[in-house]
C-alpha cells in the first residue's frame, strides 16, 4: 500500500514525491507466525485514511506498507493455530518452499524481491521490518537442552529492539538522528501502561534468569524501561557500521542495493523489532500490538515533526541547455526544542 495525498493530475511521480518529503517503509510478517506486525501495520492504513488527525501526517511523509511479506507462512500458520492455538507454529515461519523469504533465492521466491524493488522505487529515509518470538519460554530452565539457534531466546525479554547507525566522521548527522529517534521510541512505547507493565515484568524475569547467570551469552541493554539493543556490549559505543558503503565498496557493491542498511546514506533507519507474540491470540494480541504500533508512531513522528531541507542545483548543460535538480539533504534531523519564554509580569 502506497499512502499519499491525492494527487492533482493523473499520473504521479514517485521519484518527486520522495524528494520532496521523507519516506518511511513497514514490512510485515516476513516470519509469518510472528503475527502482530500485520495488525498494527493495517491499523495505521486505517486511521491514515479515515482519521483527519492522522491523514495531515500525509502532508509531510509518504507511507509505503506491506502487511504481509510471507503470505503462504501465514496461511500455513492460521490453519495450525486451529489445531494446535498454544503451540509455535513455527512451520508458518518459513514460505510455502522451506525457506525464509527474506532470504531465499529470489528465482525460486518473488516475494523475496519485493523488499528491493520498493526501495529502488522509493528510496526510504525509514525502512522496519517487526518481527517477534514466542511469548513463553521455548525450554525449560536447566534443562540440559539448548536449542542452537537460539540461546539468547531461553526466556522472554517483553517488547524489544535493536538500533544501529552510521560511525563515520563523515557523516555525524546520522548518529544524531539514530540518539533522537532512540529518545522518540522510549516516549512512545512507555506511553502506555500496560505495555510498560509487561516489559518491567518481563526484563527483571530475564534478569534473573538468564542475564544474571551470563551476561556475555544473554545479553541485556535496557535504556528508560525499555530494551533496546543501542550500544556495543565490547566497547560501550552506539552500534552500527563505521563507514558508509558506496557504490563500488566491500560490502558487495551494487547487488547489495536490495539491502536496506548498506545504504545509510540513503535509508539512515532500518529497524526490527521482537514482539512476544509467536503465536498471540485475544488480549495478549493486544497488548503486544498496542507496542508495535507505538513503534510505528515512534518513526512516522519523527519525520512528520523533523528537520530536512531541500537544495535547488542549476548547472550548465550542452548546447545552450541547463539542467536543475532538486536534491532533498538526508538524513531527517530531529525537531528543534521550542525556545524558552521569559516570563512576563
Amino acid at each position: 500500500m502506497e499512502i499519499t495525498l491525492p494527487a492533482p493530475g493523473e499520473q504521479v511521480s514517485v521519484a518527486k514525491l520522495t524528494a520532496y518529503k521523507p519516506t518511511i517503509f513497514m514490512m510485515g510478517r516476513q516470519h509469518a507466525n510472528e503475527v502482530s506486525s500485520t495488525s498494527h501495520i493495517l491499523r495505521l492504513a486505517e486511521l491514515l485514511a479515515t482519521d483527519p488527525a492522522y491523514r495531515s501526517i500525509l502532508k509531510k511523509v509518504n507511507v509505503i506498507l506491506c502487511p504481509v511479506q510471507n503470505p503462504d507462512g501465514a496461511a500455513i500458520a492460521y490453519d495450525l493455530q486451529k489445531l494446535t492455538p498454544n503451540y509455535m507454529l513455527h512451520a508458518g515461519r518459513y514460505s510455502a518452499l522451506g525457506s525464509d523469504v527474506g532470504t531465499g533465492p529470489s528465482a525460486l521466491l518473488p516475494e523475496s524481491e519485493v523488499n528491493g524493488k520498493i526501495w529502488r522505487e522509493w528510496l526510504p529515509d525509514i525502512y522496519l521490518n517487526p518481527h517477534g518470538y514466542p511469548s513463553h519460554e521455548w525450554v525449560q530452565q536447566f534443562a540440559g537442552y539448548v536449542p542452537p539457534g537460539f540461546r539468547a531466546y531461553w526466556d522472554s525479554r517483553g517488547w524489544y529492539t535493536m538500533m544501529s547507525g552510521l560511525r563515520d566522521p563523515r557523516y555525524p548527522e546520522q548518529g544524531d538522528a539514530v540518539a533522537a529517534l532512540r529518545e522518540a521510541i522510549v516516549r512512545e512505547v512507555n506511553s502506555d501502561a500496560e505495555v510498560h507493565a509487561m516489559d518491567v515484568r518481563h526484563q527483571a524475569r530475564y534478569t534473573r534468569w538468564a542475564y544474571g547467570f551470563g551476561p556475555h551469552v544473554y545479553n541485556m541493554e535496557v535504556y528508560k524501561d525499555t530494551t533496546i539493543f543501542y550500544s556495543d556490549p565490547e566497547t560501550g559505543e552506539p552500534r552500527g557500521s563505521r563507514r558508509a558503503v558506496g557504490a563500488t565498496g566491500a560490502s558487495g557493491g551494487s547487488s547489495r542495493r536490495a539491502s536496506m542498511g548498506s545504504w545509510p546514506q540513503v535509508t539512515f533507519m532500518s529497524g526490527m523489532t521482537e514482539a512476544p507474540d509467536e503465536t498471540a491470540q485475544g488480549q495478549w494480541m493486544n497488548l503486544v500490538t498496542k507496542a508495535g504500533f507505538s513503534f510505528l508512531m515512534a518513526h512516522v513522528n519523527y519525520l512528520r515533526d523533523g528537520q530536512y531541507t531541500i537544495e535547488r542545483i542549476e548547472e550548465g548543460g550542452q548546447r545552450d541547455s541547463s539542467t536543475i535538480t532538486m536534491l532533498r539533504v538526508r538524513p531527517v534531523m530531529p525537531a528543534k526544542a521550542p525556545k524558552a519564554t521569559k516570563p512576563t509580569m
